[in-house]
């Protein structure tokens, strides 16, 4: 009973600070989920710094290579759009007017927006190099 009673004192002691960091980081993801990112300055950022050939975005072909593009710029625009997922995992969903974007400049329908954004969720947690190119990406859509 009295262990009871003391815990419950140590964790009313601790929430009001538990509740201020929390207010804290939400706050702060809120705020860059705020912030616009053009999908043309994310698609010419991952150009230029992947060197890539700009006709793998427009093109409506299902090779391995303009798969790969398409998916990596989805996921890369949806980690600078989706901000709560980037920092903990919480799957979000992005803004119709987001959505609409994305699925014009890279020419493909929301299924395979869907899709894109499954594997590369996979991608992202098994395999380092695919993490490595996100990270740089987001990096330098960052600082833009």
């Amino acid at each position: 009973m009295v262990k009871e009673k003391m815990k419950l004192k140590i964790l009313a002691a601790i929430s009001s600070d538990l509740a201020k960091h929390i207010d804290a980081i939400f706050s702060e993801l809120s705020e860059q989920k705020s912030r616009e990112y053009s999908i043309d300055k994310v698609i010419e950022i991952y150009l230029s710094v992947e060197d890539k050939d700009a006709d793998l975005v427009k093109s409506v072909r299902s090779s391995e290579e303009v798969v790969k593009v398409k998916r990596e710029i989805s996921f890369i625009f949806y980690l600078l759009k989706c901000p709560f997922y980037t920092v903990y995992s919480i799957n979000e969903y992005m803004t119709k007017e987001d959505m609409r974007q994305i699925l014009t400049a890279l020419n493909i329908n929301k299924w395979q927006f869907k899709n894109y954004i499954q594997s590369a969720k996979h991608h992202y947690r098994f395999y380092k190099e695919f993490r490595i190119i996100i990270d740089r990406n987001i990096e330098y859509n960052q600082k833009a």
